[in-house]
């Protein structure tokens, strides 16, 4: 994986902030969790897979360019004089030519200054105090697709997670996917976008092939995972997702 240079200088402790002519105590409470832009160079962004959002918690600051993950930690400094620096943030570096957002987005990041909230919206400020970007708060927060998960139902059949039952593991920093069937190992490569984005491509999955006669789960897992379009998170829950809406795999996030 290639990463632009390192990580962010941000503020997350209380910060006081400007913008159009109203002044806000920024608490690290009203930052945490995750924003979803709605303005971007003074216009609407539709809600959608594909759209920009930034996380924050204790620590870092998270986020997806509507093609690429984003990361960088958090720094203090900056926090004592009220300031922000998304300059250094680090991205990963997948080529998506047909996305909407990424640049505009990364344009935006590191034109702001300074955060406020406004009317209840994340409001990025660039130098000359106007606004370059809002985002607004997620309704939910959607849990990272990294890690592993339990197959919990199969094409409508429950499954209790077990030594013998079929889970996905995910790791998008190594753009990689590996996992079990319920007889044979899983592995192959993955676009990180595309996953964030909730259309992955499992078709090019390899697995060992090792003869499992009594495998229950395999011929299964594996035809649901060729003919998945579409993957969602919610909270500890994933589900893939047929090109018809149809759900065929559930899974729950391994603790």
């Amino acid at each position: 994986m290639k990463l632009t240079t390192t990580t962010a200088a941000l503020s997350l402790a209380a910060l006081t902030l400007t913008s159009c002519g109203s002044r806000h105590v920024l608490t690290a409470g009203e930052l945490s969790g995750e924003w979803a832009v709605a303005r971007l160079d003074g216009k609407a962004v539709d809600p959608g897979k594909d759209v920009p959002y930034l996380g924050f918690d204790s620590t870092r600051v998270y986020g997806f360019t509507g093609c690429n993950r984003l990361m960088g930690s958090l720094p203090g400094e900056k926090m004592k004089r009220g300031e922000v620096d998304f300059g250094r943030v680090a991205t990963t570096m997948m080529a998506c030519p047909d996305n909407r957002y990424e640049q505009a987005f990364m344009n935006a990041l590191r034109q702001t200054e300074r955060m406020a909230l406004v009317d209840g919206q994340l409001v990025m400020i660039g130098a000359d105090r106007r606004e370059v970007m809002a985002l607004e708060r997620r309704p939910f927060q959607v849990m990272s697709p990294d890690g592993t998960w339990d197959v919990t139902e199969l094409r409508g059949e429950s499954v209790t997670p077990g030594e013998g039952t079929p889970y996905l593991t995910f790791d998008l920093n190594r753009f990689r996917i590996s996992g079990f069937t319920g007889c044979n190992r899983i592995t192959g490569s993955l676009r990180p976008g595309e996953v964030e984005g909730g259309k992955p491509d499992f078709s090019k999955l390899g697995t060992t092939r090792m003869a499992c006669p009594d495998d229950q789960y395999e011929e299964r897992f594996m035809s649901a995972l060729r003919a998945t379009a579409s993957l969602m998170t919610n909270g500890p829950t994933m589900l893939l997702k047929d090109a018809g809406g149809q759900t065929l795999v559930k899974l729950k996030k391994r603790q």
